[in-house]
């Protein structure tokens, strides 16, 4: 065998096998730039808004997290989760009652807030009246409910190489819940641990591949939250 058929073989070997070397380390791009103005990332903002809008007293927060929220067309899915304890953190017998507040829900507020206020009041049909087209391609999500001191686990949730994810959970405001993200070889590849009920992580994987959702729950009451993916 001469040197150029060496050569060659070498090579065809080394493309013919490019899942091996790429699927060493974590499963997620070293850097990349994040994609603005997605769904999930609308729905996240939207939430957060709500959360400041409850906390300040704010009509127009409410009124503009609502019609951000009614514009994220998104579809609901079963996902199989399992529920395990916490260690070292106390169960509370408690369940949540009442799901992660929807657009309709958050006029409500805004207008509880500003009664007779003629502007909220606009805005808020305005918002109601809006067009929206739903689409069967879209952020996909699954409400549950998480009891305190428990994390929910969904594994093997598929998200597709080169193409950036997207996870957003939001409670209902009863407890923190924090968020992690692991690849299919346990690696955490993304984290949300602010003290709130309202988390978002994004990330590139470098491969298609499974995820591990893990949210837990470190308040002391149970949280019904709703769990989006892109």
């Amino acid at each position: 065998m001469n040197r150029a058929t060496l050569l060659a073989l070498t090579a065809a070997v080394a493309f013919s096998c490019p899942a091996f070397a790429q699927e060493d380390g974590p499963n997620v791009a070293a850097s990349g730039l994040a994609p603005s103005g997605t769904a999930v990332r609308a729905a996240h903002l939207a939430g957060e808004l709500a959360a400041l809008g409850r906390q300040r007293g704010d009509a127009l927060l409410l009124v503009t997290a609502a019609g951000l929220a009614k514009s994220v067309a998104a579809r609901t899915v079963e996902r199989d989760g399992e529920v395990e304890p916490i260690e070292g953190l106390e169960t509370v017998a408690d369940e949540a009652a009442t799901e992660p507040d929807g657009w309709e829900a958050m006029l409500a507020e805004a207008e509880k807030l500003a009664p007779g206020d003629e502007t909220i009041e606009g805005l808020a049909e305005d918002v109601r009246a809006a067009n929206t087209k739903g689409k069967t391609d879209g952020p996909a999500y699954n409400i549950a409910t998480l009891p305190a001191g428990k994390r929910g686990v969904f594994r093997n949730v598929p998200f597709e190489g080169s193409r950036y994810a997207e996870v957003y959970v939001e409670g209902t405001g009863r407890s923190n819940l924090d968020l992690f993200i692991k690849d299919g070889k346990g690696h955490i590849v993304c984290s949300d641990t602010d003290p709130s009920d309202i988390n978002y992580c994004g990330w590139t994987p470098k491969w298609t591949g499974p995820f591990t959702i893990i949210v837990e729950n470190r308040g002391k009451a149970a949280n019904k939250y709703k769990l989006m993916t892109n």
